[in-house]
């Protein structure tokens, strides 16, 4: 039977940088952070790291620092190598509530070597219910802030309001502890100055996300998570603003001493549509869109 006593706090950052270079426009960026950070947490906050030596306080700061890339070949023109860093602040103000303030940024390290603040929000988690301790549902509320200057520019975009609601469960009653599932819908509002973008495309209003996926814990302290997610968009007249989009990804966790965990993963996302718009299309792996990351992370 698992410690229930182990925090379970393991964020994926290496998601942050999804979508720096990977995607035609500033707008998808925003979003697809979203997605795959959420799917990938969502899976991995069941991951157990014995940290007991925060349990004591309300409060803890992750710190996290993380290298991607593209799986193109390296003298590709839009190949691309970007660092991040991350820092997430918790605290706890009871039992079921804590509050969270994250601040995300990168750094180009080929070419221009331009650097960003990616992303920066404020919000509140909400534990809504435990099940035999085994089956939780949880959701958050979030307000992001237009701090990346870049989405700022393109798409005018002013802010987005957040919701989340997921439901994690461990296969412990089944005689597999070590496995996790997890499922979440995301829907947002974004706030933009125009409705349309720099390139007279169209921004997006409002969004859905489903999500699903695994984790697998194995030899104390490591994991392997999979996830992925079907997103819809739409525009300030409520039309869709294209076909869903897919994301997926992959990970391979170790957490080497106490606080610190590192990890390895691929993500990739895109159209889930072929050309004529019908066909489901989607890829496990394609070195256009693909992305490899690496991080290490460190909760105190």
């Amino acid at each position: 039977m698992r410690d229930i006593n182990k925090t379970k706090t393991l964020v994926c950052a290496c998601a942050l940088t999804l979508g720096v270079t990977t995607y035609a426009n500033e707008a998808d960026k925003v979003e697809i952070i979203d997605q795959v950070s959420d799917q990938s947490s969502a899976i991995i906050s069941t991951t157990e790291i014995d940290q007991s030596s925060i349990k004591s306080k309300p409060w803890s700061l992750a710190n996290t620092l993380a290298l991607s890339t593209s799986a193109k070949e390296t003298d590709a023109p839009t190949d691309y190598l970007v660092s991040s860093f991350s820092a997430a602040f918790t605290y706890k103000l009871t039992d079921s509530i804590s509050t969270q303030a994250v601040l995300a940024a990168s750094k180009q390290l080929k070419d221009e070597y331009e650097q960003a603040i990616d992303a920066a929000f404020v919000g509140v988690s909400f534990k809504l219910f435990s099940y035999r301790d085994t089956i939780k549902g949880s959701a958050k509320l979030r307000t992001y802030l237009p701090v990346n200057n870049d989405v700022v520019d393109t798409t005018s975009f002013r802010g987005r309001l957040y919701s989340n609601f997921a439901v994690t469960a461990n296969l412990a009653d089944l005689g597999y502890s070590f496995i996790n599932i997890s499922s979440g819908l995301t829907v947002a509002k974004n706030f933009h100055e125009f409705q349309f973008s720099n390139s007279n495309s169209f921004n997006t209003s409002h969004y859905s996300s489903l999500s699903l996926g695994a984790s697998f814990e194995f030899a104390d302290k490591y994991y392997v998570a999979i996830g992925g997610s079907m997103t819809t968009k739409w525009d300030y007249d409520n039309d869709l603003t294209g076909p869903s989009s897919y994301a997926l990804s992959q990970e391979l966790g170790y957490a080497f001493a106490k606080g610190w965990s590192a990890a390895v993963s691929h993500e990739i996302g895109g159209s889930a549509y072929g050309y004529n718009g019908k066909d489901l299309e989607i890829d496990v792996f394609n070195k256009d869109n693909s992305s490899l990351s690496t991080n290490v992370q460190f909760v105190y």
